[in-house]
């Protein structure tokens, strides 16, 4: 999963580069996924709902980050097919871990799993959160309750060995 910024994006080779380097590199691209913020279409919109469809005729995933944290989600969710959404962390900081956020985030994953989308939830920081998400339907959750980020060499020692 590789974040995408709008810059990338806005370049008029952008799909071109994406499909060289898929087959430069051998690249299953069921294993490949492209992560964009809702930002990516506030200019040229048009543009960027072209080069989704052309990125999803490459059978590249594409994922919606931080779903939730901006003012266009569901905008975007009506006009590009994404493959996965990966819920804002806000929803889960201790201020937020309310009735009416756990209400909305089983919406959201409702309303994904009608559209036939993947949920990420981010920012799993406990384990009451983890059950709760796990009581409204969000099957895949991310967080440091799970790991922390480490180092290249520490990735490789443990998963490597």
């Amino acid at each position: 999963s590789v974040n995408q910024s709008r810059y990338l994006l806005h370049n008029k080779q952008y799909v071109d580069n994406i499909r060289k380097m898929i087959e430069k590199y051998d690249i299953p691209t069921e294993t490949f996924e492209l992560e964009l913020t809702e930002t990516v279409f506030f200019l040229e919109k048009d543009l960027m709902i072209e080069t989704m469809k052309r990125l999803h005729e490459m059978n590249v995933r594409l994922s919606i980050d931080d779903f939730g944290s901006g003012f266009s989600s569901l905008n975007i969710l009506k006009d590009i097919q994404f493959d996965a959404l990966k819920i804002d962390r806000e929803f889960l900081d201790e201020t937020a871990t309310s009735k009416t956020s756990e209400m909305i985030l089983k919406k959201i994953i409702e309303m994904a799993d009608a559209l036939h989308v993947e949920v990420i939830c981010e920012g799993v920081e406990n384990e009451k959160q983890a059950q709760m998400l796990m009581k409204i339907g969000c099957q895949i959750v991310q967080g440091y309750y799970y790991a922390k980020p480490i180092s290249l060499s520490e990735y490789e020692n443990r998963y490597y060995q």
